[in-house]
């Protein structure tokens, strides 16, 4: 398992002794058999459904715990041993404790992170008292997500979250040459006017993960932490433009720093 670099990433080793370490099995495969062995369900090859479920799980039954584990773990990585080339193992081992409350799902196109891994998290809490909101970068997306979760899932899309959310206008955010990072850092965490308060567990999926920047998943980041609430990120790296936790902020001619650097 260790020597399949193509499949299993040190990304996805760290993940999994946060897993192991930080939730019961029991308490964990009494949910997920009842879920996965439905005749209704739904499996997909996403370095092992078990695997996605399980950080999940861990994450929403004790936050704390699962985020002190995975900072220990991270800052045992050597990171000059793993292979120059895992540049996406790399990245994201490095800013595996700035992200916390939320667990990171990458996988190919059509493999199945949406009717898989999402829709069976929601089947395995439906019975909790919960809020689930779809995130993505576009309406029709979050739509598209919220549709396969399940009858009751709101949904919205990036511009409008963080309007909501932190009273932000993403197209007036540009890199700040100064300082080398977005002005979005600057934004302070307010309360959460998106989700229901009242509810016990509060969970943000989010699709196409890896079309949001560094900036703005760490101001999430820091949104779900102090409001309860565990961020599910779903998205294929390799096949989108933007990387997740790159920093790609619009310039004024409305191009990423990334293209116009290309060019």
């Amino acid at each position: 398992m260790g020597t399949d670099t193509e499949t299993i990433t040190p990304y996805s080793l760290l993940s999994y002794l946060q897993m192991v370490l930080s939730l019961p099995a029991e308490s964990f495969y009494t949910k997920y058999e009842t879920v996965t062995q439905a005749e209704d369900s739904q499996f997909a090859p996403i370095y092992g459904q078990e695997m996605a479920l399980r950080n999940v799980s861990a994450m929403i039954a004790n936050p704390e715990l699962a985020n002190a584990i995975l900072e220990q773990l991270a800052n045992r990585v050597d990171l000059s041993k793993i292979d120059p080339k895992d540049k996406e193992s790399i990245k994201w081992i490095s800013n595996l404790t700035t992200l916390p409350n939320t667990v990171i799902i990458p996988g190919g196109a059509g493999c199945g992170k949406t009717t898989a891994i999402a829709t069976n998290i929601a089947k395995m809490y439906a019975d909790y008292d919960h809020e689930f909101i779809c995130l993505a970068p576009e309406k029709e997306q979050a739509e598209n997500l919220a549709k396969a979760i399940g009858e009751g899932t709101r949904k919205t899309d990036k511009a409008t979250f963080f309007k909501t959310a932190f009273n932000v206008d993403l197209q007036k955010y540009r890199f700040n040459d100064k300082t080398g990072h977005s002005e979005l850092t600057e934004v302070p965490v307010i309360n959460d006017r998106v989700f229901d308060r009242s509810k016990k567990l509060k969970i943000l999926f989010i699709d196409e993960v890896s079309l949001f920047t560094e900036s703005e998943l760490k101001l999430i980041s820091n949104y779900a932490v102090r409001n309860g609430i565990v961020v599910v990120g779903l998205g294929d790296p390799v096949q989108n433009s933007a990387k997740v936790y790159t920093d790609e902020i619009l310039t004024e001619n409305g191009e990423t720093k990334y293209d116009s650097e290309k060019t």
